[in-house]
């Protein structure tokens, strides 16, 4: 599935960047891009196997080294060669990360009794349509309403400018993320387990446990981010200093990211991968609809920024209300 959409983006580059970024020259970056696009999915898919098998340890030193090396090799390919050598040098790091990736899963799985074989695939088969391919359409939703909230932006007056000032600012929401994420990856093997036992009870305490960590982690976070906002974007520059009521929806959309993610990993450990796949849907069609409207009123990155966050105020309610419907058995 990851080859094919790289294969499509790669082929329709020429057409996507000069009609709708009306940026030619940046074709070939575009096309590294696809590269990297592969590569990442065959990534998650490794690391979906270690916390599968609760290697939680071995998947987060892999993300150790790969956040270690991509510092170095990201800012010498940005010496060498501007945006292209940085794109390229993120891709020479997905492609080493992937290939260590590889050898650490085999030898989980051996260590843990597993046979990989191609073989006898038959009986898996249901497992493709009943749990893969709504993954798939799930994640798969989520990149191109983000890619065409962007170009809703880049398309207004000072487009690229405003785009720069809210990834500035969304940086810090990707990075606050970071510890949520871990969380949830090690909640959904467990959840699963507990479920399979049809443990309801075990299960809304560690889905409880693990939403009261993650809020413990996150207001702080968040406080930080609201109070701080002026000296976090003056760190890119004086042209960023007007971006900075960007970062507090930043920070609110972060704290409701927080609090759902707990309850869509119940979601998933419960195997309800299309009920998953509706409620992406849902977000995308909030988000793509503010985006066009906010937008498009001129409101720049702030109108961007709401976007998101009325997105994942409406994806809040309607994730709690499934998540909840499920651990009392409904």
């Amino acid at each position: 599935m990851g080859g094919a959409v790289a294969l499509v983006l790669f082929v329709a580059t020429p057409r996507l960047v000069s009609t709708l970024l009306k940026a030619p020259h940046l074709i070939v970056e575009f096309r590294l891009g696809c590269a990297l696009l592969f590569l990442n999915g065959l990534i998650a898919t490794q690391l979906g196997a270690l916390y599968g098998l609760e290697r939680f340890k071995t998947a987060a030193l892999l993300n150790v080294f790969r956040g270690l090396v991509s510092l170095p090799l990201v800012a010498t390919g940005i010496w060498w060669a501007g945006i292209r050598g940085a794109v390229a040098a993120l891709v020479l790091v997905a492609l080493t990360t992937w290939v260590l990736a590889q050898r650490v899963v085999l030898r989980a799985c051996s260590n843990s009794g597993i046979l990989i074989s191609w073989r006898h695939l038959q009986p898996e088969m249901p497992a493709l349509w009943r749990f893969s391919l709504p993954a798939f359409t799930a994640s798969a939703l989520v990149g191109p309403a983000t890619w065409l909230g962007n170009t809703f932006l880049v398309n207004q007056v000072n487009g690229y400018a405003e785009l720069g000032g809210f990834n500035a600012a969304n940086q810090w929401r990707n990075a606050a993320l970071l510890l949520p994420t871990v969380l949830g990856h090690t909640l959904m093997p467990i959840v699963s387990s507990l479920l399979e036992q049809g443990d309801r009870v075990g299960s809304r305490k560690v889905v409880l446990y693990s939403i009261g960590v993650s809020v413990g982690v996150a207001v702080p976070v968040a406080a930080i981010l609201v109070v701080g906002r002026t000296g976090i974007m003056a760190l890119y520059g004086p042209g960023f200093a007007s971006f900075s009521p960007v970062v507090i929806l930043v920070a609110l959309t972060f704290l409701l990211q927080t609090l759902q993610m707990p309850i869509g990993q119940v979601i998933v450990a419960s195997g309800r991968m299309w009920l998953a796949a509706a409620l992406n849907l849902g977000w995308t069609l909030a988000f793509v609809a503010a985006a066009w409207f906010l937008v498009g009123r001129g409101m720049g990155a702030l109108g961007l920024a709401l976007s998101y966050f009325l997105a994942y105020l409406i994806h809040s309610v309607w994730t709690g209300w499934s998540g909840a419907r499920l651990l009392r058995g409904q």
